[in-house]
């Protein structure tokens, strides 16, 4: 047999028996070590399952708002709720025969008279205006204890 050991080959066969021990090393260390995750791992499966329940309560948003529509056209004309109600401004010339009359008494009159001190053409007004607010409180009522309310 050739005796003879040449330096090339003893290098290149030292350094592929490095590698391939490097090789078995790592693949051992890999086997036995437990796999590790991504720390970040659940916070990802979170956002993935609240993307799907987002979704989810989208659709039924949408189905809510479609079908509340079809019940309110349903239960007809709503009346009007009696905080949104304004009172209507009082004409100029009540005005000022309210503000007239009001100058001509003294006070201990108006607080001992009450409203009796009022022209009649004001007195009627403030009682129309009691009235359409009386009316829309009681078609209010009404609509409030139908059940309609929801």
């Amino acid at each position: 047999m050739n005796q003879h050991v040449d330096r090339r080959a003893i290098l290149a066969s030292s350094a592929g028996a490095t590698a391939a021990l490097a090789t078995t090393l790592t693949s051992r260390e890999a086997l036995s070590m437990p796999q590790q995750r991504h720390p970040d791992a659940e916070l990802f499966q979170l956002e993935q399952e609240m993307e799907t329940v987002k979704v989810r309560m989208n659709e039924l948003e949408r189905t809510q708002s479609r079908l509340s529509r079809k019940a309110e056209k349903a239960a007809g004309a709503k009346p009007l709720h009696p905080s949104a109600w304004e009172m209507p401004s009082m004409p100029d010339d009540l005005k000022d025969m309210l503000t007239s009359a009001r100058d001509r008494k003294m006070f201990g009159d108006l607080v001992k008279d009450g409203f009796d001190w009022r022209p009649a053409p004001v007195q009627a007004w403030h009682e129309a205006v009691a009235k359409e607010r009386a009316q829309i409180q009681a078609a209010w009522d009404e609509y409030s204890q139908d059940g309609s309310l929801l």
